[in-house]
């Protein structure tokens, strides 16, 4: 079961750096499908995966569970 993570730091990440997730795949080596099943918490990211791509947009070591393994908190509706 893949555990749902919540990757819209790293959506604005290649937001800000000007990557469609096309772009991004490409310049991290990977393909588009690839990286869209795990952005979409269909996959989960491997560890080459989450090195090459901070490697693209700049995210330091010490900051990669911010933008690889923040948990994905369902919101409950307020009464």
């Amino acid at each position: 079961m893949v555990e749902n993570f919540d990757y819209s730091l790293l959506r604005q990440r290649m937001k800000s750096y000007r990557y469609s997730v096309e772009a991004l795949a490409s310049k991290a080596g990977m393909d588009r499908s690839s990286l869209s099943l795990r952005l979409n918490n269909k996959r989960e990211f491997t560890q080459e995966d989450i090195l090459r791509i901070s490697k693209v947009l700049d995210i330091q070591l010490d900051n990669l569970a911010d933008y690889f393994f923040k948990n994905d908190v369902e919101k409950t509706p307020q009464k």
